[in-house]
């Protein structure tokens, strides 16, 4: 007689389950798997979000006040709102101050870091955040080049690491209020550092509504920014 053959089920058992039972069963080991891995990979984006964020935060506080060597994190509560600002300081002493602040553009909200000196004079703002029009509201971050097609041929080297958006340099050295050049005798319901006659900017051809709400998120900024250094230093 030849040997008896026996076949094991290559499911390791699980085909001797009911069906109702099985598919559940399985579908349930699968998705704790899922979560699992989703729970672990979440956590490590997140990490590393947090970290771009602070870099990013840095970054754009070393360009609206550069001459800063450290900053100083403040909380204060403004109009029932939290608002952080940043104390820029330089051996020690205070060099400016530093806010975000923001309005709603054509298509998105646009969210600006905005440095003032001591005075509250602007030095630089900076563009942080905005998903505006291509070729149109997105021009509040353009960085125009220097190069001409005639220094190209004649070979002429430039250099332009430190070249800033246009539009926001507009903004430097001027105080708010700060409004488009288009709405100059308007109400402007601005308080505090804001008050007084306004700043005019030109607006973006194209672009005004992204334009004002640059404006507009500067204004508030450098409102709060004023609001908070004044109850920290007791309203003097």
């Amino acid at each position: 007689m030849g040997e008896r053959v026996v076949i094991k089920n290559a499911d390791g058992g699980f085909g001797k389950m009911p069906d109702f039972v099985r598919f559940p069963l399985v579908l349930t080991i699968v998705g704790l798997v899922s979560a699992i891995s989703l729970g672990y990979l979440n956590g490590v984006t997140k990490k590393v979000r947090v970290e771009m964020e602070k870099k990013e935060k840095e970054e754009s506080l070393h360009v609206v006040l550069p001459d800063a060597e450290s900053f100083e994190e403040k909380v204060a509560n403004i109009d029932g709102e939290e608002f952080r600002y940043y104390t820029g300081l330089r051996g020690g002493e205070v060099v400016g101050y530093a806010g975000v602040g923001s309005a709603f553009g054509y298509s998105s909200e646009i969210v600006v870091m905005v440095g003032v000196k001591k005075d509250f004079t602007v030095n630089a703002i900076n563009v942080i955040s905005q998903k505006e029009t291509p070729g149109l509201g997105d021009k509040v971050c353009e960085v125009l080049s220097k190069k001409t097609i005639g220094g190209l041929i004649l070979g002429k080297e430039y250099h332009e690491e430190g070249l800033r958006p246009w539009f926001q340099e507009a903004f430097s050295g001027k105080k708010a209020p700060f409004m488009v050049s288009k709405d100059a005798g308007s109400t402007d319901v601005n308080s505090g550092a804001t008050q007084g006659k306004a700043s005019l900017i030109d607006a973006i051809t194209g672009a005004t509504i992204s334009s004002r709400a640059v404006c507009k998120a500067v204004n508030s900024a450098v409102d709060k920014i004023y609001k908070a250094t004044s109850l920290s230093s007791g309203g003097k």
